[in-house]
């Protein structure tokens, strides 16, 4: 049953970790793309 809670936590955390590597990403995405949309 640990075992079983321990996967579980592990799966995610991992999902968590994507996640923030995702935001990063799109952070930078955005701001890569903001200057061609602000620039008058």
């Amino acid at each position: 049953m640990l075992e079983l809670c321990e996967e579980q936590h592990q799966a995610a955390y991992e999902a968590q970790e994507g996640q923030d590597l995702e935001d990063d990403i799109m952070d930078l995405i955005n701001r890569e793309l903001n200057p061609m949309f602000f620039t008058p």
